[in-house]
């Protein structure tokens, strides 16, 4: 494999396939660009690794591409994390969420309070678990005016704790 060869193939699946119609071959080329990138270092595969999440879980393998994000340094990846979490694609949108909890940082904290308005609650439990990370003081207007707009009892008591590791970290 090359980085050429490798880049095409995440370019064609933007995003991969939904698992229920995921076949093992489009699976297994995947997984092996995913470890090609593990050894090459390429910073083009960034935005479209991002946006290669498609709906599922690639049967465990997207939670793997997480390796290969880690691998560059924040100043390069928050660009293309706060793009891809303005993803129209919600299984971008939350895998990428997932991701931005891995680089708390306050140039993120603008596209996290859009996650927050997401439709999908996963999405917008993981943004305020990745606002709780960023060490700002801007997170906690944030965090509270979400509180108070929210009714899914399982947010609300992510929220509140959220809050309350917000409140611990100012006093």
């Amino acid at each position: 494999m090359t980085d050429e060869v490798a880049l095409e193939f995440l370019r064609r699946h933007q995003p991969m396939p939904d698992d229920s119609i995921l076949d093992q071959e489009i699976l297994d080329h995947y997984d092996e660009v995913r470890k090609y990138f593990l050894i090459h270092h390429n910073l083009a595969c960034i935005p479209i690794f991002l946006n290669s999440f498609g709906e599922g879980t690639a049967f465990g393998i997207y939670q793997l591409v997480e390796g290969v994000i880690r691998l560059f340094p924040s100043d390069v990846l928050i660009p293309h994390i706060e793009q891809a979490l303005m993803s129209r694609h919600s299984s971008v949108r939350f895998w990428t969420t997932e991701i931005a909890a891995l680089f708390p940082c306050s140039k993120l904290i603008d596209p996290l309070e859009h996650m927050l308005h997401d439709d999908s609650l996963d999405i917008r439990i993981d943004a305020a678990f990745a606002h709780g990370l960023i060490e700002d003081s801007r997170t906690l207007p944030i965090l509270e005016q979400t509180l108070q707009r929210e009714n899914d009892p399982e947010f609300v008591k992510d929220l509140t704790e959220a809050i309350a590791l917000k409140k611990e970290q100012y006093l």
